[in-house]
């Protein structure tokens, strides 16, 4: 807000300029001005002003905001201003004439000033949030983050993100996992000072509705599950593509574990939207879900992450005596986009590990949303 010019006419400060001492002052120069709420324009009242030069006299701000200083030369000077709930000031003076005349706002100290910024990225259980510091308020952040509710108005007492301290105006975003789909959230950014805490303008965002994924060549539904950032189907996929098997070739495996496939076939399987995943997609998944054995516990079926992994086995092309069907029930094998890479889940050592693979070996695939 750009300060309002000021007329002064100050029959006090008039009488004051004629009556300051010579013989203390010798020539004299004057600052003189009022002092205002930058937030209000409401006049500033015992304030205490420092001056790095030899005053003759001084009167800090009056019920008016006015203030005078009477200094015995011209010259640069700088004006310290404080005063408890407003933030201090410096202000640097060329007095170079008889009579200088300002009008200063002082910012008061607040809480702090925010933006929250519209969710992105938004999927069934997953949105990107992010926010901004724009005001500090009042000297440094004591923290800061992004909070969250089904509810308006979302507060620290609600599910939230803390990101720390600051002493600088800041960017900060969150990837929220773990949404409800098809559900209103309400999200604000927050900081705290020592004034107290202050919340950004409210936004709201809602979750898609988590809908089975139709591939349109058989009208065979999937069930699709997020997993941290990824979205993955929840079932094995049993596309009859070429060269696709079941396990021992009974059909009733394929309605239970999905079609089994060579690596050349794999990677065109998924449906238009979906890909294989790659290398680095599937060690992001184990990462997220706390390396091997953590991993192997919450994506078998019946786990916490909901990938659900049935043992369903896979076809060994060169098997010591002939090629053949093996490891059902306690192994899954589960085909990468990266050449000759698969995720093995082994019930064995509750391990799941990206290994190596001939390519000519029939995998389950899962497929993962471009």
């Amino acid at each position: 807000m750009k300060p309002l010019s000021i007329l002064l006419i100050f029959s006090t400060l008039a009488i004051v300029h004629q009556s300051c001492h010579k013989n203390s002052c010798g020539n004299r120069y004057f600052i003189e001005g009022v002092v205002t709420n930058k937030k209000t324009n409401a006049p500033v009242s015992g304030l205490t002003i420092t001056v790095n030069g030899t005053l003759c006299y001084q009167q800090d701000s009056d019920a008016n905001g006015e203030f005078l200083l009477a200094l015995s030369e011209k010259g640069n000077y700088q004006l310290e201003l404080e005063k408890e709930g407003f933030r201090d000031y410096i202000v640097q003076v060329n007095l170079n004439k008889k009579i200088k005349t300002l009008s200063i706002p002082l910012s008061p100290e607040t809480v702090p000033g925010l933006t929250t910024d519209a969710a992105a990225s938004i999927s069934y259980s997953i949105a990107h949030i992010s926010g901004s510091i724009d005001d500090l308020g009042a000297g440094s952040v004591n923290r800061y983050g992004l909070c969250w509710s089904t509810f308006p108005a979302p507060t620290l007492d609600s599910a939230h993100i803390d990101f720390g301290s600051t002493s600088l105006k800041t960017s900060f975003s969150h990837d929220l996992t773990g949404l409800l789909d098809n559900t209103t959230y309400y999200l604000r950014a927050y900081a705290e000072n020592a004034i107290g805490v202050g919340y950004g303008n409210e936004v709201t965002f809602q979750t898609n509705q988590r809908l089975p994924v139709v591939d349109p060549r058989d009208s065979k539904s999937y069930l699709v599950v997020d997993i941290g950032t990824q979205t993955w189907l929840q079932e094995n996929f049993n596309f009859k593509g070429s060269n696709a098997a079941c396990y021992d070739n009974d059909t009733d495996n394929c309605l239970d574990y999905g079609s089994l496939y060579p690596y050349a076939t794999a990677v065109s399987v998924c449906p238009q939207g979906w890909h294989l995943p790659t290398q680095a997609e599937l060690k992001a998944l184990i990462d997220h879900l706390g390396g091997s054995a953590v991993a192997f516990q919450q994506l078998a079926q019946g786990g916490s992450s909901g990938f659900d992994a049935l043992m369903g086995g896979h076809y060994n092309a060169h098997a010591p005596v002939s090629p053949a069907f093996e490891d059902v029930g306690t192994h899954a094998y589960f085909w990468s986009a990266t050449h000759g890479i698969s995720l093995r889940l082994s019930q064995n050592s509750n391990t799941a590990v990206i290994d190596s693979q001939d390519i000519a070996d029939k995998l389950s695939v899962r497929c993962i949303l471009d």
